[in-house]
């Protein structure tokens, strides 16, 4: 069976799956005792279960990670059934969940596996026409783990980073940038809530050019230095694209303001027509970059990369980054503590379903109706 994944890559389906594991094996005795209850004694008195190793490996996200870097399943089909079945006694659609979130190709249990297993659960053949059980049962869950966290008294809680970057001078700006650099290059999907279109959408032309520069770069070394990081920002944002995947809520207004030029853009209004025709030419060649279009204000602006780290900045007044402005407070504020940036990622899911149910017609929530908004937005500002 082939079914829509939650996230293409399944670097963000096994970082979301071990969060859920770790929780429930956590709440279940450790790995240890739910190994001990996998176990299932054959003749002789032999016995046959999972290894607490497995368990402990099917929480661990770095070597989950491993394994999706090399194209592997999380684990195989039978320590999922046997783990969610019997070391867990989840019921069957989230013994399905797991599945689907940690083998490429997912299948659901049937009853006859899970009596072979000697699991608790029973089901008859269920099919799924598409991924929202799935994906509505994840969140659920994931919003089950966040809650839990944020009731923690605080010695329970093990927040590694929250960190701030004021910007106030050359040095501030370039780090800055390095650090968003940084996250460019992590892993995972990058989800975004924009109020405009950013320069990482730009085509090339745009991105080589000497002339865009933050106000707070004076020098010719800081200049110099300054457009390679927007270089290597753009390429990895590119790069995993095409790997990993895209998703954007964008505000309508926004990019109407942004294209008409009422947002003050540094850009010619050529320059801005180019940039939403390279965002349509990236809808097309992409098959998993996507936005959707809100009518609603848009106030913070966040970047997310799965359960890994999030950033997130005020709204900018106008389409024009490079501008001068007052600066009170950070620029930017980043979190890499993994159920704070959950948090997030839940707010985003949740504003990503509602955003695509602003429009009436169910069947015209696609990729292709973005597509004509935004080709009959072109054609609106054809001329100056």
């Amino acid at each position: 069976m082939l079914i829509k994944q939650m996230y293409p890559h399944p670097v963000d389906r096994y970082r979301i799956a071990a969060i859920l594991l770790d929780d429930a094996i956590k709440r279940n005795g450790g790995p240890r005792e739910v190994a001990r209850r996998t176990e299932v004694f054959q003749e002789r008195g032999s016995k046959s279960g999972v290894s607490e190793t497995t368990v402990y490996d099917m929480r661990y996200v770095r070597r989950l990670t491993r394994r999706a870097r090399r194209g592997e399943d999380g684990a195989t089909r039978e320590a999922i059934v046997k783990v969610l079945g019997k070391g867990l006694e989840v019921s069957p659609i989230e013994i399905d969940l797991f599945l689907w979130l940690l083998t490429k190709d997912f299948e659901p249990t049937v009853k006859t596996e899970l009596d072979y297993w000697e699991t608790k659960q029973r089901a008859e053949v269920r099919t799924y026409v598409d991924e929202q059980p799935l994906r509505k049962r994840t969140l659920e869950l994931l919003r089950k783990v966040c809650n839990q966290w944020m009731a923690a008294t605080p010695k329970e809680k093990t927040v590694k980073m929250v960190k701030m970057m004021l910007v106030l001078t050359e040095d501030d700006r370039l780090e800055s940038t390095r650090e968003l650099l940084a996250f460019d290059k992590e892993d995972g999907q990058c989800m975004s809530v924009l109020k405009y279109p950013t320069h990482l959408t730009w085509h090339d032309a745009l991105i080589n050019s000497n002339r865009f520069v933050y106000p707070e770069v004076t020098s010719v070394a800081g200049k110099r230095e300054a457009r390679r990081l927007r270089i290597d920002r753009w390429q990895a944002f590119r790069k995993h694209l095409g790997i990993f995947g895209g998703r954007a809520i964008f505000s309508r207004s926004g990019f109407e303001t942004y294209l008409n030029g009422d947002g003050g853009s540094l850009l010619s209004f050529e320059q801005r027509r180019s940039h939403v025709k390279n965002i349509l030419a990236l809808l097309h060649e992409c098959e998993h970059y996507n936005i959707v279009l809100t009518d609603a204000e848009i106030s913070t602006e966040i970047a997310l990369k799965s359960t890994s780290s999030a950033v997130i900045r005020g709204a900018p007044g106008g389409g024009n980054p490079f501008r001068k402005k007052i600066t009170c407070g950070p620029a930017y504020v980043y979190f890499v503590e993994p159920i704070p940036v959950l948090s997030f990622v839940l707010d985003f899911e949740r504003e990503w379903d509602t955003a695509w149910n602003e429009i009436g017609d169910p069947s015209r929530r696609t990729k292709a109706y973005v597509v004509d908004w935004l080709e009959r937005l072109l054609h609106k500002y054809a001329k100056k």
